[in-house]
């Protein structure tokens, strides 16, 4: 279908290295000027993602107010108004994570280190 077709059209444009996926120079070239001018690490940085990041972006911008603390995922749900057992909670966290930009220890949750610029 459509879906398989554009994967195969962008093969050669990715490829996964350390469990990871990276663009490949052909992927470089090919993005153009569509390439985002990302800022330096900091609260710039988490804005940018968050904006890009859409209903998770609250959540990622509540852990980088209290970073470097962790929080607890009930307490993450009480301040955004959810649930912590809720679906919509639950996508958020793991789009964040997926996205490498939250870390998880224990149940409690804090910005990832490099987003801020403590890598």
């Amino acid at each position: 279908g459509e879906v398989q077709g554009r994967i195969i059209l962008l093969l050669p444009q990715i490829e996964q290295r350390d469990g990871r996926w990276h663009a490949t120079p052909a992927g470089i070239a090919a993005a153009g000027d569509e390439q985002p001018d990302m800022p330096a690490p900091g609260p710039d940085l988490v804005a940018w993602w968050a904006r890009r990041m859409k209903a998770a972006g609250p959540l990622l911008c509540l852990l980088a107010q209290v970073a470097p603390r962790t929080l607890k995922r009930d307490a993450i749900a009480a301040q955004l108004g959810m649930s912590a057992r809720g679906g919509a909670f639950n996508r958020h966290i793991s789009a964040l994570k997926a996205a490498e930009l939250v870390t998880e220890t224990r149940k409690s949750l804090g910005i990832a280190p490099s987003l801020m610029g403590n890598s």
